[in-house]
């Protein structure tokens, strides 16, 4: 039988646009009894201590911060509810990462609004709900050739394929050719979001 307590949700995003209408979505659902917004792990974990929730949305970027992060810090305080992640990024690498790191499911903000609700709704309900199986993440550092390694740990670090390309004594041809392979290993299209996707990798490493 399903649980049919009032529910208490929070919903964490940077911004107000997408937390008023996350919001609106939640409240439409049968049993949700009250919705709060937070934009920032540190104004979220607040709330966390002071107050019962059974649910969680939150998005992978909260401005510099991390939602994973976010995730990891608030069942360190013994937050037992649901999470949900809703982000922009598709679902290649972050719902399997979101699964992994312990997330009840994920769901891309480029969805029908519809799906988004049903997705918080059979959350709510006690389902878990990702696209991708835990099993296609699986690209980590140890899966790039040696010389891959050494450009992907300065391409973190925030090094220029100009500078690299010192370190290195190779040509700056070369160091674009394997920032390109790593780039492609990844799934990433940026520098940026390599250095986002190692930080997730190195948080799930420790979880």
């Amino acid at each position: 039988m399903l649980n049919t307590q009032p529910k208490r949700c929070l919903v964490i995003d940077s911004f107000p646009l997408i937390r008023e209408t996350l919001t609106q979505q939640l409240l439409s659902l049968e049993n949700v009894a009250e919705v709060k917004e937070s934009s920032s792990i540190a104004d979220s974990l607040s709330l966390l201590k002071k107050e019962r929730f059974d649910l969680l949305t939150v998005d992978v970027e909260l401005g510099q911060d991390s939602g994973f992060e976010l995730m990891k810090r608030a069942k360190q305080t013994g937050y037992q509810g649901k999470i949900l992640f809703i982000s922009k990024f598709d679902y290649n690498l972050h719902s399997a990462l979101a699964k992994k790191n312990g997330a009840n499911g994920y769901v891309s903000k480029t969805e029908p609004t519809f799906i988004v609700r049903d997705a918080m709704l059979h959350v709510l309900r006690g389902y878990n709900l990702f696209k991708q199986s835990e099993s296609d993440f699986n690209i980590s550092p140890d899966d790039l050739s040696s010389r891959e390694l050494t450009v992907f740990q300065y391409l973190v670090k925030g090094y220029s394929n100009k500078q690299i390309a010192e370190i290195l004594f190779l040509s700056e041809k070369t160091i674009s050719t394997y920032k390109s392979r790593v780039l492609a290993k990844f799934s990433a299209s940026t520098v940026v979001e390599l250095i986002k996707i190692n930080e997730i990798i190195s948080l799930n490493s420790t979880h």
